[in-house]
């Protein structure tokens, strides 16, 4: 399992809600579970960008990530 920290998030929302949507998050990948390759960056993208939306019910036109710890 590896910890992911997602910043510098760009929403696709009305200005009225982007003030409440985080600025950040931290996800947990679990590659057996996940069925993703923690090798490959585009599939990670992916993955984070369906948990973005998942986790808030918004879309964004894009953000930055790293491994931590």
């Amino acid at each position: 399992m590896i910890k992911i920290e997602v910043t510098d998030i760009e929403w696709d929302a009305p200005k009225s809600v982007k003030c409440d949507l985080p600025q950040s998050f931290v996800f947990h990948l679990g590659t057996e579970e996940e069925g993703i390759d923690c090798s490959d960056e585009e599939e990670i993208h992916e993955w984070i960008s369906d948990k973005l939306s998942d986790e808030t019910g918004y879309c964004h036109f894009g953000f930055s990530f790293q491994q931590i710890q």
